[in-house]
């Protein structure tokens, strides 16, 4: 997965999190702590998937900081009681939009609504940056003219 965490603090040093841990890098000296314990990081042979699998971390919230577990979530932000009894979770649904596996429901046709929907989302983009040259272009006549 990668970090999902990447954050200075006060210069030297980082704020770094993935599913391995949480961890505060001293870019300077090479020296690695475990955010949780504020002990040295142990290295770990195996899976990179530790006891505090790090989704997320925000230091926004007026409560302090928050680090979203990835089994556990946060304590922080408590999900709405309503939300509880959903069949999938919103970060599933958004899952199988991305991957295009929402719309098996179609049948065999879902092979082509995926083709047709990445060609009008490749549609949008072109005509965006076609209008955004064209604007450029009358500012640059305009800026010769006067």
């Amino acid at each position: 997965m990668g970090l999902n965490v990447q954050k200075t603090m006060d210069g030297d040093y980082w704020l770094l999190g993935s599913f391995s841990g949480l961890y505060i890098w001293q870019r300077s000296t090479g020296m690695v702590i475990d955010y949780f314990t504020e002990m040295p990081a142990q290295v770990v042979q195996g899976p990179p998937v530790g006891a505090n699998a790090v989704s997320g971390f925000s230091s926004d919230f007026a409560h302090g900081e928050c680090v979203v577990n990835y089994g556990t979530g946060t304590d922080l932000v408590p999900m709405p009681q309503w939300m509880a009894s959903l069949p999938m979770s919103l970060r599933n649904v958004a899952l199988e939009i991305h991957t295009g596996r929402m719309y098996t429901f179609l049948g065999p046709t879902s092979v082509l609504y995926v083709f047709i929907i990445g060609l009008a989302i490749l549609w949008c983009l072109w005509s965006g940056w076609k209008i955004r040259v064209r604007m450029n272009e009358k500012k640059r006549q305009k800026a010769n003219e006067a």
